[in-house]
């Protein structure tokens, strides 16, 4: 069935997203992280899943507490662990593209596709072309959707002396969209989120955006609940 990979600090879960289990979690990816010890004892910053245009490999990728590196961990269960360079860092969140040789990453408030440095064997990355807008400090979560015309970003809710107000979802255009001749926009939209929770990651699936939360004050990776919502029109080709 379908799952989603959410991230702490020292540890991955898999939450299963049946209606029936309710949001249940188990540890993932263990066999891999036992292989990176240097990796893991400065913690994951972000999670991101690759798969090829295929389907037939997928890889999860664990952006390092640093920000300047990445660990690659096979999903067909082989427990192999590669890392990666990340250069031009520190990075705050990333984005695997599917196709191994290409990420999106955060720096500060710009978004920036890395590729994969010449005769690394896709083991260093470098920035190649930063996009010509500002993104919100508080996005914490990336993600592109298969058709790889458009980055989703999840922004986490902010705290004032009025209270916290909720978090966001946004969709920028990326440069692919524009062989349809369409301009390249900031934003495309934004779509506001539930105030009362706190968000832990996100992933799509299938024509639907899973997201997994928790009450204020309670680790979502621990008692995450699962919710959904349609990928809006405009971003389905």
């Amino acid at each position: 069935g379908q799952a989603m990979l959410v991230a702490e600090a020292f540890a991955v879960h898999s939450l299963n997203l049946s209606p029936l289990a309710k949001g249940v979690s188990q540890d993932a990816l263990m066999d891999c992280l036992a292989e990176a010890p240097d990796f893991m004892s400065r913690g994951i910053g972000g999670l991101s899943v690759e798969c090829s245009h295929e389907g037939v490999e997928c890889h999860a990728l664990l952006l390092g507490a640093t920000g300047k590196n990445a660990l690659r961990c096979n999903l067909d269960g082989a427990s192999k662990a590669t890392l990666l360079t990340l250069h031009g860092g520190p990075w705050r969140s990333l984005a695997a593209t599917g196709n191994g040789r290409q990420l999106w990453a955060l720096r500060n408030d710009r978004l920036v596709q890395l590729a994969s440095r010449l005769g690394h064997h896709d083991s260093e990355f470098v920035p190649h072309l930063e996009l010509p807008y500002r993104i919100a400090e508080n996005v914490t979560y990336l993600h592109i959707l298969s058709d790889a015309r458009a980055m989703l970003g999840l922004e986490a809710g902010t705290a004032s002396s009025i209270g916290t107000s909720g978090g966001w979802l946004h969709a920028w255009r990326l440069p692919v969209a524009e062989t349809q001749a369409q301009p390249l926009m900031p934003a495309v939209r934004s779509w506001p989120l539930p105030s009362h929770l706190r968000w832990g990651g996100f992933c799509t699936a299938m024509n639907s955006i899973y997201f997994a939360s928790a009450a204020k004050g309670i680790d979502p990776a621990g008692h995450a609940t699962i919710w959904s919502m349609d990928i809006p029109e405009e971003l389905v080709q």
